[in-house]
Formats: structure tokens, sequence, C-alpha cells
């Protein structure tokens, strides 16, 4: 794997993990930068959006087989209502 492709992961793992814990609203590009030590301009030179991005995080999340068990496992230990999983569909 590339660097590139490596630092574009981080940056989904990440962004899957902040979405978990403060949900899709709660989640800045600044939390994103912050939690990936990569600058704005990095991730827009990945993700042309931050819609864009969560809505790569969660394909690539779906793709790893996560049942809504999954899901609400890895939500539970977070403030209720924070986990917008469901909430963002990816159309």
């Amino acid at each position: 794997m590339s660097k590139q492709q490596e630092k574009r992961l981080n940056i989904i793992n990440k962004t899957i993990t902040l979405c978990a814990q403060n949900g899709f609203h709660g989640t800045s590009i600044d939390s994103i930068t912050t939690a990936t030590g990569v600058s704005k301009a990095t991730i827009y030179k990945y993700f042309i959006s931050k819609e864009n991005l969560i809505k790569e995080a969660l394909s690539l999340f779906s793709e790893f087989n996560h049942t809504d068990d999954n899901i609400a496992d890895i939500c539970s230990g977070y403030k209720k209502n924070t986990c917008e999983y469901d909430s963002y569909i990816i159309k």
C-alpha cells in the first residue's frame, strides 16, 4: 500500500470513529484534521467534501460486513443519539 493510500485510509478510519462518537453533524473537518494530523488541504485532496468523506467512510465500513448489531455495539459506549449511521443513508 502506498503512502497516499495509507493516508487516505487513516482519514477514513478516523472519520468512522469520530462519527460513531459524535454523529455526522458533530464531526467537523477540524476534528478530523486534529485526529489524523493532516491538513484540511490534504483532506480535500482526497475527498471533495465532508459529505463525500462520510459517504466513503460508511461505504468502506459496510464492506467489512458490519451488521446493525455491530454498529449498535460500536455506538453503545457513546452518548445516546450521537451515532447517526442509520440516518445517513448512502444513496
